[in-house]
């Protein structure tokens, strides 16, 4: 009877400190620590979805930059073979 009633107070005991009652004990810190890997597991998919997000942003102003590069060395090439010609005409 003895060690039944420590392995009763040891899962869950209730104390009342200041008008409110508390549970400790083995059930409190489940509730605590099941309250806690919600909060990680809620940041973690967060964190997820916050990276899913930026990486498309990412990839998008890179294939933009990419395209907007393409076009400067296509310019660049017309620019320089027109050169070309004009010093071939000249000389």
């Amino acid at each position: 009877a003895a060690l039944s009633a420590i392995s009763d107070a040891a899962v869950s005991n209730k104390i009342t400190v200041n008008g409110r009652t508390e549970t400790t004990g083995l059930v409190a810190s489940a509730a605590l620590y099941s309250a806690a890997k919600a909060k990680v597991d809620d940041a973690e998919d967060k964190v997820t979805s916050d990276s899913a997000v930026y990486k498309e942003r990412l990839t998008k102003q890179y294939a933009a930059s990419d395209a907007k590069i393409a076009a400067y060395k296509a310019t660049q090439t017309q620019l320089q073979n027109q050169i070309d010609q004009w010093n071939k005409s000249g000389s």
